[in-house]
């Protein structure tokens, strides 16, 4: 069954959209139609504005350069008294990008340095390492989350706060360098 209403938001725009699939669509479900041919079509109008618009802010918050693209970097909100924050996204690399590419390193404003960690586990223990790079081949894309690799921001100037944007700089051994910036989500 259909479930009214929804919401959809970006918090990259800040766009927040409720989509309640009006009466006149659950008229339609419910096998009776109780609003006229304007109201439906209305409905239909306002729900592909909102698509538009979220699916606007979706692709807006992507980078590329080099047949490299960074989709949906974000950032975890820190106590006050971190001084380490951690940034996820996916590198997607082009098909045609021959050989691939390789995350290096990074630097940014808001922390001293950035470093490339991985999750590993030995003797039982889940533990961090730095690792010199994440390879991404051609035409595939690595994700970095919570679970494997990642982006540390270590030695942080400031707390990092919800719905804030924070700015980075990625360096790839062949396509240089990307400004990006995470969105920083709830812890």
């Amino acid at each position: 069954g259909l479930s009214f209403p929804e919401e959809r938001s970006c918090r990259k725009c800040r766009i927040s959209i409720v989509i309640s699939g009006h009466d006149s669509a659950r008229a339609l479900v419910n096998g009776s139609v109780r609003r006229s041919m304007a109201s439906i079509r209305w409905s239909l109008v306002a729900s592909l504005i909102a698509l538009v618009i979220l699916l606007t802010c979706a692709s807006a918050h992507e980078f590329s350069v080099g047949g490299l693209t960074i989709v949906h970097p974000w950032a975890r909100a820190t106590p006050v008294s971190s001084k380490n924050g951690v940034v996820f996204l996916e590198i997607r690399a082009a098909a045609d990008l021959r050989g691939g590419d390789r995350l290096i390193s990074g630097r940014s404003k808001i922390a001293e340095r950035i470093e490339i960690h991985n999750h590993v586990v030995e003797n039982g223990v889940a533990r961090m390492r730095r690792v010199d790079g994440v390879a991404v081949a051609a035409g595939e894309s690595v994700v970095l989350g919570p679970t494997g690799f990642h982006v540390m921001l270590i030695g942080l100037r400031r707390p990092l706060k919800q719905d804030d944007m924070v700015p980075l700089t990625l360096v790839f051994e062949r396509a240089g360098e990307i400004m990006i910036e995470a969105t920083v989500e709830p812890a």
